[in-house]
């Protein structure tokens, strides 16, 4: 059992790039099982023909199982039951997203009180005391 990481490629030049989608990769890493000593290099994930189609478009491991060898010395986990339905990459139009009010009893976060000063970041206090 090995983690495998995937790369995407030709994401600038997808039609879904350019007509405003975001790409986003859902699984950074893929659970494979490997027969033998022979580990299986990255995934690569060919952006370039992705489309923005309703509700999302997507890649699923079931798309990238041309790039396991033909010898069955690996494949992925067990874990996943319907290669076609486990997403690595997804792409939507972040303009379709609805945005939420924040709840009534929201803290943010960046204006903690601690010690006499309100932090903002990491690096300093605001206001500065």
């Amino acid at each position: 059992e090995v983690e495998v990481p995937v790369t995407l490629a030709g994401m600038v030049g997808s039609p879904a790039y350019r007509n405003g989608g975001h790409i986003d990769l859902a699984m950074p890493t893929v659970k494979m099982e490997a027969v033998g000593e022979t580990l299986p290099g990255p995934l690569i994930v060919d952006c370039s023909e992705l489309h923005n189609v309703e509700p999302y478009g997507r890649v699923t491991l079931g798309d990238l199982q041309d790039q396991l060898p033909e010898d069955g010395t690996v494949r992925f986990h067990r874990c996943y039951k319907d290669l076609n339905e486990v997403e690595v990459v997804m792409c939507y139009d972040p303009r379709s997203v609805p945005e939420l009010p924040l709840p009534e009893d929201y803290d943010d976060p960046n204006f903690y009180y601690r010690g006499g000063k309100y932090i903002l970041n990491p690096w300093g206090t605001y206001p500065k005391q």
